[in-house]
């Protein structure tokens, strides 16, 4: 088992992100700036309704007259506290609904964008680690090296080495989100599938080194190392 982690030159996190943005075309910038406005016009619409409206319901509710028997008091008291959360619940539905053909306007555009640029952030690491088909993401939910607990994986073969690194695939822009690769010879690794409450959980050890993973690493391990060095 070996462990090693990209020490080039730093500034690649975000010169990768900004060649990026340089690179998008007119429409795509037009598209990314379209999104944006009709996202945040159908918020203002959304949550302009719903203060509105509960300000309304609150007025109305003050203009109704207090009895002065105690028990009804007390029951208009809580008439009015059952008046207030519906008033705030038919707030949001107007608000969704008025809210609604701005957020249809929404091309998801700006999103798309952002998750390409979030992956080619990521070419330098991906290219430094070996990255390469067929490889999987699952979740790391236990390691003998804490920084990767509860972080998705990425789990792939290359060189003859089993390889897990942070999710390389989804990207990320900044440095100290690279945690570095593991990387494992076929025969010092042992793998079993453990039942954990109601998750099926695959356990990867080799030596000290321990990775608890999801279920799917232990079919991607048993179809690409285990039956491959039987072989």
């Amino acid at each position: 088992m070996r462990y090693f982690k990209y020490n080039g030159n730093k500034k690649t996190e975000k010169v990768a992100s900004d060649m990026h943005y340089r690179s998008l075309t007119k429409e795509e910038r037009k598209s990314v700036r379209r999104d944006k406005f009709f996202n945040i016009l159908a918020l203002v619409v959304l949550f302009s309704v719903m203060l509105i409206g509960t300000l309304i319901f609150l007025f109305w509710e003050e203009s109704i007259a207090m009895p002065g028997n105690v028990v009804l008091r007390v029951l208009c008291y809580i008439g009015k506290g059952l008046l207030t959360i519906c008033g705030f619940v038919v707030s949001i539905v107007i608000g969704i609904l008025a809210a609604s053909p701005l957020f249809a306007l929404v091309k998801g555009e700006a999103q798309r964008i952002e998750k390409r640029c979030l992956s080619e952030a990521c070419n330098h690491l991906r290219e430094y680690y070996g990255v390469c088909e067929p490889y999987i993401v699952t979740k790391c939910y236990d390691s003998t090296d804490e920084n990767f607990v509860n972080h998705d994986v990425c789990i792939f073969v290359a060189d003859g080495e089993l390889r897990i690194t942070v999710n390389l695939i989804h990207g990320f822009v900044y440095n100290k989100n690279d945690l570095g690769c593991y990387a494992f010879n076929f025969d010092e690794i042992e793998v079993i599938e453990k039942q954990n409450d109601r998750l099926t959980e695959t356990k990867l050890t080799a030596g000290d080194t321990v990775f608890v993973l999801g279920r799917r690493a232990m079919g991607y391990i048993k179809s690409n190392v285990i039956d491959r060095n039987v072989n």
